[in-house]
Parts: C-alpha cells; sequence; structure tokens
C-alpha cells in the first residue's frame, strides 16, 4: 500500500445552515404538493425524479465537493474565523424555483428571500476559504424540494409549475444560529449527510 494514501484521501464536504424540523415539514407539505401535481400526468413514472429526504434538508452556504480529508482541520479554522462576529439571523422562504431553469428544471427548490446577513455569511466563508471568487456561480441560497432524472418529466415537470412558481410561502421561516460542516456520502438510496463541525452564530 501506498504510504501517503491517507494523505490522498478525499471526501465530498459542503458547508451549511441547520434548519429546524417545523421547517423541514412546512417544506415536506410544499414537497407533497409538487409530488401530487407530477403524479397527475399519465406519463409520470416514480423513477423520473429523485424527492429530496427532508430530514437531511439544509440551507448550503459553500459546496466543497471532493476535497483532501487533510484540509478539514484548516477548513475548519477558517469556519471559526468567518462566524467570529456573525451573530444568528431570520432567514425567509420564497417562491419555488429550479436550476438551470424554469424551463428546464433539473433541481427544484424553493428561493430565500434577499438577506443581507446571509450574503455575508457566504461571502465571509468564500473569503477565509481563499476562493477564487472570479470562477464562483452568483450565490442563489434555496432549499431543495426534488431533482429530475428525465428530460420528459423536466418538460412535465415545467408546465405543473407554471400554475405553482408565483406562491409566496409565507410563514416559512426560520433562525440562522448554526453553521455546519457536513460530509456527504452518496448512497444507492440517496445522499447521507454526517456532521463534522458545527459552530453556533
Amino acid at each position: 500500500m501506498n504510504a501517503n494514501s491517507s494523505n490522498d484521501k478525499k471526501i465530498r464536504l459542503f458547508i451549511a445552515a441547520k434548519i429546524p424540523p417545523e421547517l423541514k415539514e412546512a417544506l415536506r407539505k410544499q414537497q407533497d404538493k409538487v409530488r401530487l401535481e407530477m403524479e397527475g400526468s399519465e406519463d409520470y413514472k416514480k423513477s423520473d425524479i429523485s424527492w429530496t429526504n427532508l430530514e437531511q434538508a439544509h440551507l448550503t452556504i459553500k459546496f466543497l465537493g471532493e476535497t483532501p480529508e487533510q484540509n478539514i482541520p484548516n477548513i475548519s479554522e477558517a469556519l471559526k474565523r468567518a462566524t467570529k462576529d456573525i451573530k444568528a439571523f431570520e432567514v425567509v422562504t420564497s417562491k419555488i424555483g429550479a436550476f438551470p431553469t424554469i424551463k428546464i428544471p433539473k433541481l427544484i427548490w424553493v428561493g430565500i428571500k434577499e438577506n443581507s446577513h446571509l450574503e455575508k455569511l457566504h461571502d465571509r466563508v468564500v473569503g477565509e476559504l481563499s476562493i477564487n471568487t472570479a470562477k464562483e456561480k452568483r450565490f442563489t441560497p434555496h432549499l431543495t424540494i426534488c431533482r429530475v432524472k428525465d428530460k420528459r418529466a423536466s418538460k412535465t415537470l415545467y408546465e405543473k409549475l407554471q400554475d405553482m412558481r408565483n406562491l409566496t410561502f409565507s410563514g416559512l421561516n426560520f433562525t440562522a444560529s448554526e453553521l455546519v460542516l457536513f460530509k456527504s456520502e452518496l448512497k444507492a438510496e440517496g445522499a447521507i449527510h454526517t456532521a463534522l463541525l458545527r459552530i453556533k452564530i
């Protein structure tokens, strides 16, 4: 065995704000609305869409992807610096959206209303991790509802979302008071997220 193999090990990481059980339950109701709309379509198959396990729902601040395991201590210290003077703040959800676009939905989400505190936290995290912002995509905070696997289902879902996309899900709000560094393992039954570091803010 290569003596350096342990140093070469990579794990899938992301940084997220923890969300409370009551918000997860509210999200589940929105997810059920989308699911029921799709199940009413004649050409819908369950395998067309992967529905998010909302027990593991979170608000992603920064996805790091495959990262050398040996970098975790440095990442942890960077996150502590990033949150040093950040105070807990309120987050409010908005309307349903999709990536890459609502016309070609591959990922369906509930958006987050514009929030200067959330933007500040994101910018601090990116800055402390020394990430090249020139290559960064625009930060679009969201809570994922499902992922679409089939192009045909994508077209059907677009049609269904036209009646839902302008709905504002009032009352879906929470206090962001904890930042978490997660390890994500991709399994056949879905991703498994494990907290490696928790920081109270």
